[in-house]
């Protein structure tokens, strides 16, 4: 029992600490409807000023509290802006100019003079704008103050009148990390004939990269990555199959162009060069007649080669937090090709002999990642 009193009064307290949070739009109606309880009606207003950093943003919430207070006809507003005065003087002069009859024209000296003046201010403080507004009596110096608004930092009816943020696009070096899938494609085409009426089945496997990129101009820059992925392939033929477990380790170096679409979103054709290590073991399974299997035991290694390719690829991103999260796509084109088999005691696809250790296989990789980088 008293563990739910304390969980209660924590939510309740939880409760008041968030209750005066409001949007932007929000609170100009509520300091509007609040300033209509204290001021008489007919009152002549002004909203004069509200300071902040932001210009557009001081401006929408001048004409919103003005449009607030006087959509219903309890106050009258006059005009302070120094623009629109000028083109109230020019209206004047051009009526005086003998163009408007003398009975229609209008006399300087006529307007209305405000009985009250509003001003305030919005600054951030933390993660919250906060908006004050106070009305002050021009004759006897009375002020009006209504309770201090609180609006989140990322409120969108707020964030819309701020500049952007164009930094997360300007940076000279950017770090990221990916993670994704790889379709590997093989091909027994060269392997000896006794061997290419088998069937290869490529295997998805799943990849993880890092990757570094210098922003050498606006629009170009390199990339330099390391990337790991373990590839699968099975072989079978009549009764037996044989599994190749495979583990690579890729090196590329990029040449990627960057286009920037819009405010938050980027798209990166590239093409590059790569060295790729690879290594790995195999074991094989056959099925006889009455049905007994015969198995190879543990894995056996059976290579390690070097060699390398070419690929092409598209990464499209977009502004997410302090970074871009990023979709990559790519193809390897190997420019080497990987042997199943090394030495004079290899086994590749059932016996393999030295006469027949020759037999290869080729594979390319199709890879779609998704990461995130931060620029720096």
């Amino acid at each position: 029992m008293k563990r739910f009193l304390i969980f209660m009064l924590m939510l309740t307290a939880g409760g008041l600490v968030f209750a005066d949070i409001v949007t932007l739009d929000t609170a100009i109606r509520e300091i509007a409807a609040s300033l209509r309880g204290q001021i008489a009606k007919d009152s002549v207003i002004v909203v004069s000023n509200i300071e902040s950093e932001y210009p557009k943003l001081s401006q929408h919430i001048i004409d919103s509290l003005t449009t607030e207070l006087t959509r219903d006809g309890v106050f009258h507003a006059v005009e302070r802006d120094e623009k629109t005065r000028d083109m109230l003087a020019r209206e004047l002069q051009f009526q005086e100019s003998g163009f408007v009859p003398e009975d229609m024209q209008k006399r300087i000296g006529r307007e209305m003079g405000a009985d009250y003046v509003i001003l305030g201010n919005i600054a951030l403080a933390g993660d919250v704008y906060h908006l004050t507004v106070r009305a002050t009596h021009v004759e006897s110096g009375r002020r009006v103050q209504p309770p201090v608004k609180e609006i989140k930092k990322s409120d969108r009816s707020l964030t819309r009148f701020l500049p952007v943020d164009n930094s997360w696009k300007e940076k000279n070096v950017y770090f990221g990390g990916r993670g994704g899938a790889v379709m590997n494609i093989f091909d027994l085409g060269d392997a000896n004939s006794s061997y290419q009426d088998g069937k290869a089945e490529s295997q998805i496997s799943f990849n993880g990269a890092g990757q570094f990129t210098w922003q050498a101009t606006g629009w170009a820059s390199i990339q330099a990555e390391f990337i790991f992925f373990t590839s699968e392939m099975k072989w079978s033929y009549e009764k037996d199959w044989q599994t190749v477990t495979m583990s690579d380790i890729v090196a590329p170096l990029l040449f990627k162009p960057t286009f920037w679409v819009g405010e938050r979103f980027l798209v990166s054709p590239f093409i590059g060069a790569y060295l790729k290590f690879a290594w790995g073991s195999y074991e094989w399974e056959r099925v006889y007649d009455d049905g007994t299997i015969s198995r190879s035991g543990d894995k056996k290694d059976i290579f390690f080669e070097a060699f390398g390719g070419v690929l092409v690829g598209l990464a499209m991103g977009m502004k997410a937090g302090p970074g871009i999260v990023f979709l990559d796509a790519r193809y390897f084109f190997d420019g080497g090709r990987s042997r199943l088999a090394s030495g004079t005691d290899g086994e590749l696809l059932y016996h393999q002999t030295v006469e027949k250790k020759s037999s290869i296989y080729r594979m390319h990789n199709v890879m779609l990642s998704i990461g995130y980088m931060f620029g720096f």
